[in-house]
């Protein structure tokens, strides 16, 4: 278990950042699909 709040968050950033990636990854590709049907 981490000591302080610096240590927990420098465990958790590189995991939320991560799935930050991802999902914007799949939001770009599901907007690319649909502006091209217009």
């Amino acid at each position: 278990m981490p000591r302080n709040e610096q240590e927990a968050d420098a465990v958790v950033d590189p995991v939320i950042a991560e799935m930050n990636a991802r999902l914007e990854a799949e939001f770009a590709a599901e907007n690319e699909h649909t502006t091209q049907g217009d």
